[in-house]
């Protein structure tokens, strides 16, 4: 570039030159030495060949100071812009001395100027045409330029913003004055504005975000004059990451492996579960292919499911064998699907990844289960901090019956069965309104009316200021589980109360015969309080009541082979109470198992009643017995003497009818009678009794006529009355019923025995 050219020339007043420098010279193209008309020439032609001046010096100048820049073309034909100024000199008097002219070639600086222009043009075209928005403002903040795209971005037209707003004034007015504060602050220390993320309002009220890019703008002396910056939306983007905070959310809490990865395989994200599943850390998945930790035993299904991700999108549980970084390897099923945009162009790959590794062991075994994998899928309620619902998952729907359309902006209270009271829902608000997780169970009402019990956690989720922005709650159909713990309740309770009420008693003893259960009845037969033998070696309260140390060993010998049994143990056994009463107790025991411990259930029952009822039936029996062997004895007895007997008394009765007897003999022969009659009664007498003790006398009821039974006795016992000189009358009382039922003969017999007694 050549020299730039500095042209000094001092003029009298009336424009003649008196001066100009070898630069000014040379460039009217006349060497110094030149005549001064020459000069005085060339000056004026060069200094007005493009302005189309044409007059006197004074009609120039006008005794004022001038400044122009003109175009001017060198000998080459090139043009060249200078920079012309006159500036008149005063004397003493202030009166118009001379003038000084000086000519500067500023083509470079033009050229600068104009390129400036270019750009500019160009800057505000593309500004225009942009989605990006563009901004200027002064060094208070105030709008002075914002492209048209403002409109689409805000909603607000350019003139709306320019020199009427500040940049602060487009923040939410609960960040307004803080943004205000921090922006003058950052543009006084005129700091580059990167990537700055930011929430903006709309014209209509809605929030956007921002990404915001601005630099400190100068003058062409280098003076600060403001900011240049732009604004891009990335609300979309913010959502994305919210969506994807929701995500972790729910992820890091699964039991099963989640990454995201590139289209081309390599992992942006796992979850704790998979970084366990490779016992590895995080860092060692980050930016590799999850294919990379798969076995090579069989590279070409590999291939082939790498070839579904490209055709098809992705696969669905497709078992790959994968090694572990200990070199450990295990069956997975894993699931990619590739997450498209709305133009059906791939985002990124989501993969899930479930080790099958016990559920391959169990199909070795349960061949009619292979093909079936069960899952109690856990379904998710997600909503805002006021408990709209915003997200509810495909389990929710397919376990409550709502679907997400018709849930979105409602409350969970639309589950409520009213089961719960209001303290218990404010319970769980406190809770995680405060930060914490709640756990707990709802009785709640599906769709269909139907009631169901879940076990729920509930966790807040919150942003990168620590802001609750969301809560989350993972939900568990518990239904089953609570009906069988009712059902296992009731029967606990059931079976307490038949403990509790038993009159036998019932203690149990674990493995290394550690007493865990004792009823109040093995209180009352024993006499040992349960606090006094819980947690206590069965044979530390057994030796005090057993009968000898030998029944002791055997006792316990006999509880501890009760596993070798099948239907457990019966046994008797004499011990002694705690009181030193002696007691006869049968024990029954049997073997159960409660999870992996083994116990035994004793019963034992107070046998003495049964013993004594058993030596009273034996005492009954031989007493029977005797009675049978004597009422054969006396029945023998009785027919031996009866024949005999009979004989005496028949020959007896002939002898006394006989009227040949003398009177003394008559005596005899009837003194024969009623010895034999008195001998007869008897031995029926002695039968009767015989059978009363025996308890086998026979009692016949029959209808007979009483006053009949009477009159026969009046006549049989007369006659003996008189003989002891008393007077036998019979008195029937007006209400004594002629007829009764009763065993005529015993009856008669009574009577006999009371009247022969009374006449005795």
């Amino acid at each position: 570039m050549a020299e730039k050219l500095f042209c000094l020339l001092i003029t009298d007043s009336n424009g003649q030159i008196k001066y100009a420098n070898s630069a000014a010279c040379q460039r009217m193209g006349i060497h110094e030495s030149a005549e001064a008309s020459l000069l005085q020439e060339r000056f004026f032609s060069n200094l007005f060949q493009n302005d189309g001046f044409s007059g006197s010096w004074e009609d120039f100048t006008g005794g004022r100071g001038w400044k122009s820049k003109t175009t001017c073309v060198n000998r080459d034909g090139s043009v060249r812009w200078e920079s012309t100024t006159v500036a008149p000199v005063f004397d003493a008097q202030e009166k118009l001395a001379h003038y000084v002219v000086m000519i500067e070639d500023i083509s470079d600086r033009k050229r600068i100027e104009e390129a400036l222009t270019v750009s500019e043009k160009r800057f505000r075209e593309v500004a225009e045409h942009s989605h990006t928005v563009v901004w200027e403002t002064d060094s208070e903040g105030l709008f002075t330029y914002v492209s048209p795209v403002c409109e689409t971005l805000w909603g607000y037209r350019p003139e709306e913003l320019v020199y009427k707003r500040h940049f602060f004034d487009l923040f939410p007015p609960d960040e307004r004055e803080e943004a205000k504060s921090t922006g003058i602050s950052f543009m006084k220390e005129r700091k580059k504005l990167t990537n700055f993320e930011n929430r903006s309002i709309r014209k209509d009220g809605q929030l956007i975000w921002l990404s915001s890019n601005a630099v400190p703008v100068y003058d062409r002396e280098g003076r600060y004059i403001g900011y240049r910056g732009t604004e891009n939306e990335i609300s979309e983007r913010k959502t994305f990451e919210e969506e994807m905070r929701k995500f972790r959310t729910i992820t890091d809490q699964a039991n099963y492996g989640t990454a995201i990865a590139q289209m081309d395989g390599k992992l942006n994200y796992v979850n704790p579960a998979l970084v366990k599943m490779f016992g590895t850390e995080e860092e060692t998945l980050l930016g590799k292919s999850l294919f990379a930790f798969h076995t090579q035993e069989k590279p070409e299904r590999i291939a082939a499911l790498e070839q579904k991700i490209r055709n098809h999108g992705g696969f669905s549980s497709e078992e790959v064998q994968f090694v572990r970084t200990d070199g450990t390897s295990f069956p997975a099923l894993m699931s990619v699907k590739a997450v498209v945009d709305a133009y059906k162009k791939p985002l990124f790959l989501s993969l899930t990844l479930m080790d099958i590794t016990e559920r391959k062991n169990y199909e070795k075994k349960l061949t009619l289960l292979s093909h079936v994998v069960e899952q109690n899928p856990a379904y998710v309620i997600i909503t805002d901090t006021l408990g709209n619902i915003e997200y509810v998952n495909p389990a929710f729907t397919e376990k409550v019956g709502y679907t997400l359309e018709e849930v979105k902006g409602s409350r969970p209270r639309i589950l409520r069965s009213g089961y719960h009271s209001p303290e218990y829902y404010r319970e769980m608000w406190e809770t995680i309104l405060k930060g914490g997780t709640w756990r707990g169970e709802f009785r709640n009402k599906k769709k269909n009316g139907e009631i169901f019990w879940e076990n729920s956690s509930i966790s807040p989720v919150v942003n990168e200021k620590g802001e609750i922005i969301h809560f989350v709650a993972v939900n568990m159909d518990i239904t089953e589980q609570k009906l069988a713990l009712n059902a296992y309740k009731e029967s606990e309770t059931i079976l307490r109360s038949f403990t509790q009420t038993s009159r036998e008693a019932i203690f149990m003893i674990d493995s290394h015969d550690i007493v865990s259960f004792w009823n109040p009845s093995a209180f009352e037969i024993f006499g040992f309080r349960e606090e006094e033998v819980l947690g206590e070696k069965v044979d530390q309260f057994i030796r005090p009541f057993c009968s000898s140390a030998s029944d002791t060993v055997s006792f316990i010998a006999t509880l501890q082979n009760a596993e070798k049994e099948e239907g457990g143990t019966v046994f008797d056994l004499e011990v002694h109470t705690k009181s030193g009463t002696p007691a006869s107790i049968e024990f029954s025991q049997s073997l159960t198992l409660l999870g992996e411990d083994r116990y035994r259930v004793v019963i034992a029952r107070d046998i003495r009643e049964r013993k004594q009822a058993e030596a009273d039936r034996i005492a009954r029996e031989a007493a029977d017995a005797a009675n049978r062997a004597k009422s054969a004895f006396l029945s023998n007895m009785s027919h031996e003497i009866r024949t005999p007997l009979n004989a005496i008394l028949g020959f007896a009765q002939l002898l006394n009818r006989d009227p040949s007897l003398a009177a003394k003999q008559i005596e005899y022969v009837q003194t024969i009678l009623r010895s034999g009659d008195h001998l007869l009664k008897l031995i029926n007498n002695v039968l009767d009794l015989s059978k009363i003790e025996a308890g086998k006398l026979t009692i016949t009821p029959a209808p007979f006529d009483l006053n009949d039974c009477l009159f026969d006795l009046e006549k049989m016992f007369r006659f003996k009355a008189e003989e002891k000189g008393l007077q036998f009358l019979v008195e029937r009382w007006p209400d004594l019923p002629r007829y009764i039922l009763a065993d005529e003969g015993k009856v008669r017999q009574i009577m006999i025995n009371l009247l022969g007694n009374a006449i005795k």
